[in-house]
């Protein structure tokens, strides 16, 4: 074999080790971020009130208007698992409470922390946002305490209310990034084993 024959055929192999390189690189990526949108697809399902507390952030959807007009209905937070101690008053958080008898997920503003250990939250007044309204929880006709166990996490961020966004952080939403990850994973298994087996003939 001449001299440009094995320059020819060492630029071939080296153009196929970079290309194997960078396909092992891409594959990488992909099957990480795979594998983080089906675990919280799959945390969303079955533990929503948990998920800050075992992946470190959630998505929520707002359903009530007590936020206005700092979040609206429909506007979707992304909340940071959050210990009460490292709280500033002013900061929005997202805690489990009670209403009368009936467990609720709640998004208002942190105030203290009083000498008994419970969480102190406010929200604003409507017409005259300078007024701080004081909550108050009741369960079974008494007074309800929150705890700091009670706090799923620290707003971070406001998504704008849309329908993709209401969708996507919804079950079905959720079972639709489910399937559509196992789907790619396995896709891109398939195209994996078919490059392979071009490179190897």
């Amino acid at each position: 074999m001449n001299n440009y024959g094995r320059f020819f055929n060492r630029g071939n192999d080296n153009l196929l080790t970079r290309d194997k390189n960078e396909s092992i690189i891409k594959r990488i990526i992909l099957s990480v971020t795979l594998v983080i949108l089906l675990f919280y697809a799959v945390f969303f399902l079955l533990a929503p009130k948990d998920i800050t507390k075992y992946l470190g952030f959630g998505v929520f959807r707002i359903t009530s208007d007590s936020m206005v007009p700092v979040i609206n209905v429909n506007d979707t937070v992304i909340v940071v698992n959050a210990n009460a101690e490292n709280l500033q008053k002013g900061d929005i958080i997202v805690f489990n409470t009670y209403s009368y008898n009936e467990k609720i997920r709640v998004t208002h503003y942190f105030s203290h922390i009083d000498e008994q250990g419970c969480i102190i939250t406010y929200r604003l007044d409507a017409k005259n946002p300078e007024v701080q309204i004081k909550d108050r929880w009741f369960k079974d006709g008494k007074a309800h305490y929150i705890k700091s166990e009670a706090i799923v996490g620290k707003v971070t961020a406001k998504l704008p209310t849309s329908a993709i966004f209401n969708f996507l952080f919804s079950k079905i939403g959720m079972l639709f990034i489910a399937f559509m990850s196992l789907s790619a994973y396995f896709l891109s298994k398939y195209t994996e084993e078919s490059k392979k087996s071009v490179y190897d003939k």
